[in-house]
């Protein structure tokens, strides 16, 4: 079946690696678990593949423990704290992302799909001056609320 050629009424848009560049303030504080834990540090360009994911995947494949084992869940907690201490200076808008979505935002809805917890999230968007493209109110609108 043919798709019909219309414009789009929404846009949604993922956030770690294609709105914001979270690079550093991921892989570092990946490693920072990790050594934590008493496990090696990794490449930091062999862990460009774990921006986006959901974290205890992330952490279900660096150790080959199962995602909802008890070892993954303290790793994912030491990554969270290493991570809230670095993600609102480290993080980054990729260049033109801010002028896009202000033009979008006046044109049609705009949406986040994100794995990150809605507890990282608002405050990047704040941070970021992203807030103002609306894409946290209809993150609520929507119904998605902060997961653990």
């Amino acid at each position: 079946m043919a798709v019909p050629d219309r414009a789009p009424n929404a846009v949604i848009f993922d956030f770690d690696g294609v709105l914001i560049d979270s690079y550093q303030a991921v892989t570092g504080a990946i490693n920072a678990a990790l050594i934590e834990h008493g496990l090696p540090a990794r490449d930091p360009a062999a862990l460009r593949y774990a921006i986006g994911p959901p974290t205890f995947t992330t952490f279900s494949e660096l150790t080959g423990e199962p995602p909802d084992s008890d070892a993954v869940a303290a790793i994912v907690a030491t990554y969270r704290e290493h991570y809230a201490a670095v993600y609102l200076s480290t993080t980054t808008v990729f260049e033109g992302v801010e002028a896009m979505l202000d033009a979008l935002s006046r044109r049609m809805p705009l949406a986040l799909a994100t794995s990150k917890s809605v507890l990282f999230a608002q405050p990047l968007l704040d941070a970021l001056g992203l807030d103002r493209t609306h894409l946290y109110r209809k993150m609520k609108a929507l119904g998605i609320s902060a997961r653990e």
